[in-house]
């Protein structure tokens, strides 16, 4: 009787004590649960964040190639122009440098004759 009652009771007491146990032993482990899916959220964010970021600065660096490229076909354009030009001017640089060439001896001719013609003068006015 009694004492059958007192082990039944004791069992249950001993049940209800385990499974509270295990409760609190399966909340404290959700929790942990939660917060490691909290910090894997937090992670994730951030390395989206980070991977945004890094795509965005992809972007722009693909742009800025793009406007670097478009810059070196515009100077290769004008080197070739500037080049083009070099070769048409040179028979006219070549002409200038001729022509100044000739006047620079024709300047130094005529300043032998205007020196010769002082001496001459100088010479008429000792005879004097």
């Amino acid at each position: 009787g009694a004492s059958d009652l007192e082990r039944i009771k004791a069992a249950q007491e001993l049940s209800r004590n385990t499974l509270m146990g295990a409760l609190k032993a399966e909340r404290s482990h959700v929790e942990e649960l939660e917060q490691h899916l909290s910090k894997l959220r937090q992670n994730n964010t951030a390395i989206s964040e980070m991977v945004s970021s890094r795509d965005d600065l992809i972007t722009e660096l693909n742009d800025r190639v793009q406007v670097f490229e478009e810059d070196k076909m515009v100077l290769k354009a004008a080197l070739k122009q500037l080049q083009k030009e070099m070769r048409e001017d040179a028979p006219k640089t070549a002409q200038i440098q001729f022509e100044l060439d000739s006047a620079r001896t024709e300047i130094e001719v005529l300043n032998e004759e205007i020196a010769q013609m002082r001496d001459a003068h100088d010479e008429e006015r000792k005879c004097e």
